[in-house]
């Protein structure tokens, strides 16, 4: 796939997704949303293994439940698509936190929705996320932040390939998408990585991750840096829930902070991951 171009016009942001998107608010039809108003988006995604397998090539994750025909949806990929649509309809978001849950299995070939609501108080936006697959909740978030003024167009034509395949994989155009996330890597992209550096670490597969907590410094990371994430393993495993400590890093920045709790498979505690 060839690097993103800048284009000359910058299309709306519903423009932006290739997949079927709702948005009421009171300024709906306007460049980008009021961080001042409640807002509402809605996404639909039909989402089939070779989106999947775009994804977790470009994030990293090895985990073969997620490259099979009917495997499952990277709990990873639900985050970075409730976070990319803040990043395209509210640049001017800072999050300074990120939590999400995963309640049940998303599977492949099923209708994904998510629901996203923001609440305005007092300079601050709280939004609420959920995504549902035939009529369940799937996952659940919270993006805490404050805003500010909306980041300055870049220039994106340098960004590596693998970010251009995210971006494919989400359903969103990666220059217009680049362009509106501001300079650097997206926080929508840096939180897709911990999971797939799970695996790669804890060598297998069959165990549940099931929550992803980050606190957001605002450093940003160059695109001709290379992100790298930092785990903290827990000394002794348990049978139950692990919680596993989190950073990620490029250059001389850290950006994420944070943990991932994991229910480990009960035959060989935190070696058998599903994240």
């Amino acid at each position: 796939m060839k690097s993103t171009t800048r284009r000359s016009r910058s299309p709306s942001p519903l423009e932006v997704f290739l997949d079927p998107c709702l948005v009421t608010a009171p300024r709906a039809r306007s460049a980008r949303l009021d961080p001042g108003d409640p807002f509402e988006i809605q996404r639909w995604i039909s989402l089939g293994s070779t989106r999947g397998r775009l994804f977790t090539a470009a994030t990293g994750d090895p985990n073969p439940l997620h490259t099979r025909r009917r495997g499952v949806v990277p709990g990873a990929f639900l985050v970075a698509e409730c976070l990319a649509s803040l990043e395209v309809f509210l640049p001017q978001l800072q999050p300074q936190r990120v939590k999400f849950s995963f309640t049940r299995v998303a599977r492949y070939g099923q209708r994904l929705e998510f629901v996203i609501r923001g609440v305005p108080t007092s300079g601050r936006v709280s939004a609420t996320c959920r995504v549902l697959q035939a009529g369940e909740e799937v996952a659940r978030g919270t993006v805490v932040g404050e805003a500010s003024d909306e980041p300055s167009r870049v220039d994106v034509a340098g960004a590596p390939e693998h970010l251009d395949d995210f971006c494919v994989a989400l359903g969103v155009t990666p220059g217009p998408f680049l362009e509106r996330a501001g300079s650097g890597f997206p926080l929508s992209f840096l939180c897709a990585l911990p999971s797939g550096q799970l695996v790669r670490e804890l060598d297998g597969e069959g165990g549940m991750l099931n929550r992803l907590t980050f606190e957001v410094s605002g450093e940003r990371i160059a695109l001709a840096e290379t992100p790298r994430v930092e785990l903290g393993l827990p000394t002794r495993a348990r049978a139950s829930f692990n919680r596993i400590a989190i950073e990620v890093h490029g250059g001389g920045a850290c950006a994420l902070s944070g943990a991932a709790l994991v229910l480990p498979g009960a035959a060989a505690p935190l070696r058998a991951l599903a994240c």
